[in-house]
């Protein structure tokens, strides 16, 4: 259905010259010339067929049809700006927040939404937005990003939350067969998966006492989450943070595979500059900071 309006520029000009009573303080108003708001009127009498203003020497005076034309279209702008006023409160009341993929589903999911935080969060709407791409947070695509920075750690414009360490972990199928050695001698027979850096299982195992040409079955495994879906199964081993693994571990499903832990790196709070005033920001940015207080309460975490 075509809606049958008067033209919207005309509207505007027609409310603001009847609530000056002068086309110079509406133009003033919509930053255009007074010739500008005159016209728009004349158009808008001539589409309405009804004469609004009358001259008064240099004045101008609202018509009484002006006048009840005047009383309704006010009216409709007040719910206009209302309604927009409304609804911007309720944008800014929403906080977006990126995460890492295996941080979002290992760890921070299985926390935040096994709870109510109404309370704390008092009205604060948290949209979570997991993505492997990093946010641009100079862009507005988040307003609190939480990122996990590899070792070495330098300049971190964000505050770390938890420093992280990695240890093997692997399924317990098979383990009491594993030999003399145990968790070790299944653990160099299995795959050892890796998502970016190889590099790290052969620094573990050296850590770990193994001379550096020891053999190792490394199998690259782009998504982590699946990759911890086939340790659980047996088809391979994981270098992981004991945090994101913990519920696996408490089930039965994994088991650490040495006590021996590698540094690893660090999980960031980041907070954009173009959102750090809101209130609504600060109080979500605290309430994170609460909650990942959690993080690292228990398995092993880096002095």
């Amino acid at each position: 259905m075509v809606r049958k309006i008067p033209p919207l520029n005309a509207l505007r000009a027609f409310e603001a010259a009847a609530r000056h009573s002068s086309f110079s303080e509406a133009g003033k108003e919509l930053s255009v010339a007074h010739t500008s708001v005159a016209r728009h009127v004349r158009n808008l009498e001539n589409w309405l067929g009804v004469k609004l203003f009358r001259k008064a020497g240099r004045n101008i005076i609202v018509t009484e049809a002006g006048q009840k034309y005047f009383a309704e279209t006010s009216e409709i702008f007040e719910r206009i700006e209302a309604s927009a006023s409304n609804l911007e409160s309720r944008t800014k009341s929403k906080v977006k927040l990126s995460l890492e993929p295996v941080f979002a589903h290992q760890w921070f999911a299985k926390r935040y939404y096994s709870q109510n935080w109404d309370d704390q969060l008092e009205g604060i709407e948290l949209e979570v937005i997991s993505t492997p791409k990093v946010s641009d947070l100079s862009k507005g695509e988040a307003d609190i990003a939480i990122r996990f920075i590899p070792s070495p750690i330098k300049d971190v414009d964000g505050e770390v939350f938890a420093k992280q360490v990695v240890i093997p972990h692997m399924s317990p199928k098979g383990i009491s067969n594993a030999g003399k050695n145990g968790k070790l001698d299944a653990l160099l027979k299995k795959r050892l998966l890796y998502s970016h850096h190889p590099k790290r299982w052969r620094q573990w195992f050296q850590m770990a006492g193994f001379p550096a040409n020891t053999p190792l079955n490394l199998h690259k495994q782009d998504d982590l989450r699946l990759g911890i879906l086939a340790t659980i199964s047996g088809h391979g081993a994981i270098l992981i943070s004991p945090e994101l693994v913990q519920d696996e571990v408490e089930k039965g499903q994994l088991i650490p595979a040495s006590d021996v832990s590698m540094d690893h790196g660090a999980y960031v709070l980041m907070t954009s500059g173009a959102s750090q005033g809101r209130k609504e920001v600060q109080k979500a940015r605290r309430f994170l900071l609460d909650l990942l207080q959690m993080f690292g309460a228990s398995g092993i975490s880096a002095a």
